[in-house]
């Protein structure tokens, strides 16, 4: 078993998603309480997840980071202008999406620069519950508030982690693919934000974790059907003029089949009419005085037919991404983390078996061989 400092994130002073802040707040307690003459997790904030990041890409430290809140901190993943951090656009006026920095394009991966994908490509390992990952970010000025991420991909989750993102429009039950892996329950939910992964990069043997580090894989560690859902896709546009699909290629080596549902179709098609609107990086965006070519970026569709898709497809609703130098990013619990009295399903107790699932005998020991606890010393 080896031992791993490990760190959960919780800050009230920032923003979340889908993860309550009550329930963040048990999580995150119960991760870091010492129990039976061990020590856990250390809580952090945003400063000090930034200052222990910091240590850990210097020094080269493998530790492990559990985000009890879903939305990333801007101090950690610094693809922001801070001075001008959003811009609205016309089509969603009430929505605020992230200006990115001058130097971040989608022809470099000037994410890989940010300090928390540095940690993950250097070995760290992170677990996210909740809303997508890397699809939120901190306001700078407003840090309760979120910025969007989606609309620019070499920043988000796909240019990141790499995986097809499914919206899934009617939650589907999971299913857990390793027995050792259990959750709340009946070790099920209901899975919102399950995502595609090609097949040559899939490793379907819990044995084989160590393959799935050494040569970047995709291991999946639940599975739920889509039957009406979106798959979120992104077009580029390239200084020659030519546009480029970051997804579709990897939607046709997925080999599924899907296609638009009939009855949706034809009770409101004009609901799937393809979205032609597209950013320009203009001056008032504060992105001009590049030397480097203009690039635009194409709002996101669901494929090239867009609207909903039916097909009753496989998708992973829990995984873990293989990354860099024996970096991991696991993915838990695509759903709604809060308590009844916040408007959501669980109880306190479920939080506590999420907790037990992680880091008792399933999930960290069992799978991974690791451990967050040890044993004090005199």
């Amino acid at each position: 078993m080896e031992y791993r400092k490990c760190l959960v994130y919780f800050d009230k002073d920032r923003a979340t998603s889908w993860i309550g802040d009550a329930a963040g707040e048990i999580l995150a307690k119960k991760l870091s309480e010492p129990e039976g003459g061990v020590v856990g997790a250390v809580m952090v904030n945003a400063d000090e997840l930034r200052q222990e990041l910091e240590n850990a890409v210097k020094n080269h430290e493998r530790y492990v980071v559990i985000f009890a809140r879903d939305v990333i901190p801007h101090e950690v993943f610094d693809v922001v202008n801070e001075k001008d951090p959003y811009i609205t656009l016309p089509q969603f006026p009430q929505r605020r999406f992230v200006n990115p920095k001058p130097e971040v394009l989608a022809s470099e991966t000037a994410y890989a620069d940010t300090l928390l994908v540095k940690f993950l490509h250097r070995g760290g390992t992170i677990v996210w519950f909740g809303d997508v990952p890397f699809w939120y970010l901190t306001d700078p000025t407003d840090p309760k508030s979120k910025l969007e991420l989606w609309i620019w991909p070499h920043i988000s989750f796909f240019g990141v982690l790499g995986v097809v993102q499914v919206f899934n429009n009617i939650p589907q039950p999971t299913s857990e693919i390793y027995g050792a892996i259990r959750f709340p329950g009946s070790g099920s939910w209901l899975s919102k934000r399950p995502v595609l992964a090609p097949r040559d990069i899939l490793l379907n043997d819990e044995d084989k974790i160590g393959i799935c580090m050494e040569k970047g894989l995709f291991m999946p560690l639940a599975k739920t059907m889509v039957m009406n859902g979106t798959i979120v896709t992104w077009s580029v546009k390239l200084p020659d003029g030519s546009t480029y699909d970051l997804v579709e290629p990897l939607i046709r080596r997925l080999q599924i089949t899907i296609g638009i549902s009939r009855l949706t179709a034809q009770l409101n098609a004009e609901n799937y009419a393809p979205i032609t609107h597209s950013l320009q990086f203009s001056e008032e965006h504060g992105l001009t005085g590049m030397e480097k070519p203009q690039i635009t970026i194409t709002q996101p569709q669901p494929m090239s037919f867009a609207g909903h898709l039916s097909g009753f497809f496989k998708a992973y609703s829990a995984w873990i991404r293989c990354i860099g130098d024996y970096g991991l990013f696991i993915r838990l619990w695509d759903h709604e983390i809060r308590l009844k009295d916040e408007g959501g399903t669980l109880s306190e107790d479920d939080i506590i078996k999420i907790e037990a699932s992680m880091t008792g005998l399933g999930l960290f020991r069992h799978l991974l061989g690791i451990s967050c606890r040890k044993k004090v010393t005199s």
